[in-house]
């Protein structure tokens, strides 16, 4: 495990989040992975508890992580299920691109909130 002095302060990514939707958790920070070293201590921001959002109206959870945590060679997961179903996810994306993941974050929230899916 690594030990460090203090965590960097780094700001939660911006996201266009349309009305309806409810953050749960947010701790999905404006750090671009590739631009990392892979002994970087912003590592530590990369866990498998990133962010949750809900949509009661469909009741829908839209969950992102980083697996595995804090690891250099992970990647950004993103799972969309309803009535919390983790067995039968609705939708799943996966990558190791920081620009993908916030496109495709923006894109099924606006798809979900468009009666779209």
């Amino acid at each position: 495990m690594r030990k460090i002095k203090k965590m960097p302060e780094i700001s939660l990514q911006p996201l266009r989040i349309p009305k309806g939707w409810t953050i749960n958790q947010n701790s999905f920070r404006e750090i671009d992975p590739k631009n990392l070293a892979p002994d970087d201590e912003k590592w530590l921001f990369f866990s498998q508890d990133l962010m949750q959002l809900t949509y009661s109206r469909k009741n829908y959870l839209l969950d992102l992580g980083g697996y595995p945590d804090a690891d250099a060679n992970g990647f950004y997961q993103l799972v969309m299920m309803q009535n919390e179903d983790w067995d039968q996810p609705i939708y799943e994306f996966q990558t190791n691109s920081h620009i993908e993941i916030v496109k495709n974050i923006e894109f099924i929230l606006n798809k979900v909130t468009n009666n779209e899916m």
